[in-house]
């Protein structure tokens, strides 16, 4: 049976950071590499790049060794079949058609891809608006423009892995939902893996299929990104920096007053029409704690759309401030959680309690896939 996918069992130190990684990536799909900065994500990155050298161990796709150092075996970048978006998109000091034609060249001489993806130079100049930049340099290019290029530069070189080292972070919001869609489209329609670092709990949730929480160099936990990214992606200390994740599926469109249903198990919330979004679809929500009322009985006569019922799971003071987590199981569904921020000082006028039925009012959602 022939072996699959990126398998990466290594050790190496980078000053006073030490990794110890053993994983193994399916080849399909995105893997987000998630965790605070610091944490060793690029690191792990450079390495399966080949621009950095592991102390010790076995770096594979597939059935090729791209290093092994009890066999002495190093692959240097060039010779491994992946595209590269540094930080900061890094590109040659030349023309931005002299990149993308560097790029083009690169994939004539060492295409390993058993099909070639659809997209052609033409087709990604005008996909991230390059058009008018060709002629333009780096060095007057912004952040957000060079991140276009450098993408695009990747794609270009047909890689069979496309590794990805916070290619949005100096992205506006409308480019950002932009490029996560054709990132998403390369890895399910072109079937092109991603491995994708970031610390950008939204983007993560919009992207990923499968999530790798990197701490202090080694793998905390692993899984499916709702569970990982509301386990390891919301602080707990005010209320800006709380919040959950939900998983749902488009129920109906309604074109006259412009708002979709999205079900959670029994439940229905309304957002926004997206006609991009058929009925039918899956898709995650981030609904920040804050964006979260708290009622003991079920709303009358409001505005807010959403409600949901549910029982209360916990609730924990924020040491220091005013306010208090609260986190509901969702009744009728398989566990799925919401947590909401409210004050001390309500948690004791309302008498809440564990195990108490409660209803949440959602006053804002933000879709992430």
């Amino acid at each position: 049976m022939s072996d699959s996918g990126l398998h990466i069992d290594i050790k190496a130190r980078f000053g006073a950071l030490e990794l110890d990684l053993s994983e193994r990536w399916e080849s399909s799909g995105v893997t987000a590499l998630f965790g605070p900065s610091g944490s060793g994500k690029t690191s792990i990155l450079r390495l399966i790049a080949g621009f950095a050298k592991p102390d010790a161990g076995r770096i594979s796709f597939g059935e090729e060794v791209w290093f092994d150092r009890s066999g002495s075996v190093f692959y240097p970048p060039h010779k491994r079949p992946i595209g590269f978006v540094h930080q900061g998109g890094q590109l040659l000091p030349k023309t931005v058609h002299k990149n993308v034609h560097y790029a083009e060249v690169r994939s004539v001489k060492r295409s390993t891809r058993p099909h070639p993806l659809l997209w052609d130079r033409d087709t990604l100049i005008e996909m991230f608006e390059l058009g008018e930049l060709l002629e333009r340099t780096p060095d007057t290019l912004s952040g957000g423009e060079r991140q276009r290029v450098a993408l695009a530069q990747a794609i270009l070189v047909q890689p069979r892995v496309l590794l990805l080292d916070e290619p949005l972070s100096a992205l506006d919001g409308t480019w950002k939902a932009r490029l996560l869609s054709i990132l998403a489209e390369l890895a399910a329609v072109q079937s092109l893996p991603i491995v994708y670092v970031s610390h950008d709990t939204s983007e993560v949730a919009r992207i990923a299929n499968h999530v790798v929480v990197i701490r202090g160099g080694a793998v905390v936990a692993s899984g499916e990104p709702v569970a990982m990214l509301n386990a390891h992606g919301f602080g707990r200390h005010g209320s800006a920096r709380s919040g959950t994740v939900l998983a749902g599926k488009v129920a109906a469109h309604d074109t006259q007053t412009q708002l979709m249903s999205i079900s959670i198990g029994p439940h229905r919330v309304k957002l926004p029409l997206d006609a991009t979004r058929p009925v039918g679809s899956d898709l995650r929500m981030i609904i920040h704690a804050s964006n979260v009322v708290l009622s003991t009985q079920a709303p009358v006569g409001l505005s807010v759309q959403n409600a949901l019922a549910g029982t209360i799971l916990a609730i924990e003071p924020d040491e220091g401030t005013a306010l208090a987590h609260v986190t509901l199981t969702l009744d009728g569904t398989d566990g799925a959680s919401l947590v909401a921020c409210v004050t001390r000082a309500a948690v004791a006028e309302l008498g809440l309690a564990v195990g108490q039925d409660i209803h949440a009012l959602i006053k804002t959602a933000v879709l992430a896939r």
